[in-house]
């Protein structure tokens, strides 16, 4: 039974390797299942200080951090497009 259960796993995991490049998907699925821990966010400290251990909640503290570092842009001094194609409408990229 468990030299079964081996070979079984082996093909597996032989079929997952041989698969990879069409569903890597699968294979990295099966890897983190493998994993001993699983990585866990939090608790966090928000601006005040405060322990926050609740998911939205540190989903919040971790929009404002992100947010605080991006500035944003002028869109009044954007420069100009100028048109570099110059081959016909047959050659354009179709949407």
């Amino acid at each position: 039974m468990v030299k079964e259960l081996r070979n079984a796993r082996k093909k597996f995991e032989q079929k997952l390797a041989v698969d990879i490049q069409s569903n890597p998907k699968s294979f990295y699925r099966y890897v983190r299942s493998k994993a001993k821990s699983k990585e866990r966010v939090g608790p966090l400290k928000d601006s005040t200080g405060k322990i926050i251990d609740d998911d939205s909640k540190m989903c919040d503290v971790l929009n404002d951090c992100f947010a605080s570092v991006f500035t944003t842009e002028n869109i009044e001094s954007i420069p100009e497009v100028t048109q570099v194609f110059n081959g016909d409408d047959s050659q354009l990229l179709n949407k």
